[in-house]
């Protein structure tokens, strides 16, 4: 495995309030889009169709890493970690953002799966949450069968949860590449 770009987007705890953490999802969520941006354009080279379909339901992703997180306690001077790493591997490309949440509750944990909204849903009707309940992963994966990219998902060994994107070979493709 070759690692082309990695990068680490941390929203620190600074009130116990969840829906004042939850608060501070777009920062983050623009700064997130804005490097996968620039990083599947410059290091992956992908079609720019393919880049604009992902970061369009990137915010998705991102809005469920912080749901994921605020299940947890929330300590002071803790923070939600989003990590995100671009890489090859056996001449594929693949795409991991990951969290140190709680994960996906119904599934085992360094278990790789492809979500099922009818077991991997997550009960979002006990607290301030900002996300949904599966429709935007749900169109994530219908962009990905559309673009060419496929999506899977595995619980940390420990904590979170991580969302894997498989490219499909780009090498022959002849639309324009940002």
């Amino acid at each position: 495995m070759t690692i082309q770009f990695k990068n680490l987007f941390t929203t620190p705890v600074t009130d116990v309030s969840k829906g004042k953490f939850l608060g501070k999802v777009g920062g983050t969520t623009e700064r997130v889009i804005e490097y996968l941006n620039d990083k599947l354009s410059k290091e992956f080279r992908l079609p720019s169709s393919t880049i604009e379909k992902l970061c369009s339901r990137v915010d998705e992703v991102v809005c469920n890493s912080f749901d994921s997180y605020v299940r947890r306690d929330l300590q002071l001077k803790d923070s939600l970690i989003i990590r995100v790493i671009g890489y090859n591997y056996n001449e594929r490309l693949f795409l991991q953002i990951a969290d140190n949440g709680l994960g996906f509750e119904n599934r085992k944990k360094g278990e790789l799966f492809y979500y099922h909204p009818e077991t991997d849903i997550c009960d979002k009707s006990n607290g301030p949450y900002i996300g949904g309940v599966g429709r935007g992963i749900l169109d994530l994966i219908q962009a990905g069968e559309e673009s060419g990219f496929t999506v899977h998902f595995k619980n940390g060994k420990k904590v979170g949860a991580s969302l894997i994107i498989a490219f499909a070979d780009t090498t022959d493709s002849k639309e324009e590449v940002i």
